[in-house]
């Protein structure tokens, strides 16, 4: 089970939560921490099973499969026309292969909300999914491109699922079991896209992140994975596009033990990632 309680002026959202164990926070716009509007959209948020329902917005971790579809649960405490939540997510599935969806809802009314993210089916085959939050002003016409326009707030978390399920059989019987555990190659492809947003400002810090494209993972054997990837932004400067391709290894214990920047397209090169290797590693 995944729930956690959410105040969007600081990163440590539950005060008994540490920080590592919650989300990333990946951006907050100039001047929100701290301001009449950033606690007016401050709500409560859960992503747990059906069965399980909201709770009462404690953190548990990870979701635990009881034969329910996988629900994300909202509930605001102000009120604003004006303002908009938006989530995506990008799911791995234990045989391979992504997927992802995307939505935004004018949500911010005080009346519990939910929407369903995962279906029973569909968690039995999923070993990891990433999910990003975001608060934006307004109603969003987006694509699910990138990250939607006019964005107050952001955060990204990865799930991961334990417990067996009972699902059909081809033939049609039920059946209980223990669904296969992620690879450690889609574990760290999630984390990658999750922390990639973060990534980017190291590189650049005034550049505009633009998006994530994965190109590639493979084993190192007594070291991890190492995944590469393709950041791209608009630069503060020239207005043009940048990019930059990564290389992060994770450990077995899916924590980020190196970071390095491959080819780039931009003027200025890109910074240092000592500091943010030592931030990931956390």
């Amino acid at each position: 089970m995944w729930k956690a309680c959410r105040y969007a002026l600081v990163v440590l959202l539950c005060m008994l939560i540490p920080n590592s164990a919650f989300a990333d926070l990946i951006y907050s716009a100039p001047g929100y921490s701290g301001s009449a509007l950033g606690k007016q959209l401050m709500y409560a948020l859960s992503v747990d099973t059906a069965n399980a329902g909201a709770g009462k917005y404690s953190y548990t971790d990870p979701l635990t499969r009881d034969g329910s579809s996988i629900v994300l649960y909202f509930k605001s405490s102000g009120l604003s026309s004006n303002h908009s939540f938006c989530i995506s997510y990008t799911y791995f599935k234990v045989s391979g292969g992504t997927g992802s969806r995307y939505g935004c809802y004018n949500w911010f009314d005080q009346t519990p909300h939910s929407v369903t993210l995962l279906s029973h089916a569909e968690a039995m085959k999923i070993g990891t999914f990433v999910l990003h939050y975001y608060d934006v002003k307004g109603t969003p016409t987006w694509d699910g491109e990138g990250d939607p326009p006019n964005i107050l707030y952001h955060f990204a978390k990865s799930y991961k699922f334990t417990g067996g399920t009972t699902g059909s059989t081809s033939s049609g019987s039920s059946a209980t079991g223990s669904p296969q555990t992620p690879s450690l190659a889609d574990q760290a492809k999630a984390l990658a896209n999750s922390v990639a947003k973060t990534v980017f400002f190291a590189a650049w810090p005034t550049a505009k992140y633009k998006s994530y494209s994965f190109t590639g993972v493979s084993i190192k054997s007594g070291v991890g994975a190492e995944v590469t990837f393709r950041l791209t932004g608009t630069s503060s400067w020239t207005g043009g596009e940048i990019w930059v391709d990564v290389v992060m290894t994770v450990s077995k214990q899916l924590k980020v033990t190196d970071l390095r920047w491959g080819d780039y397209q931009a003027f200025i090169k890109p910074g240092s990632t000592l500091k943010l290797v030592e931030e990931l590693s956390k």
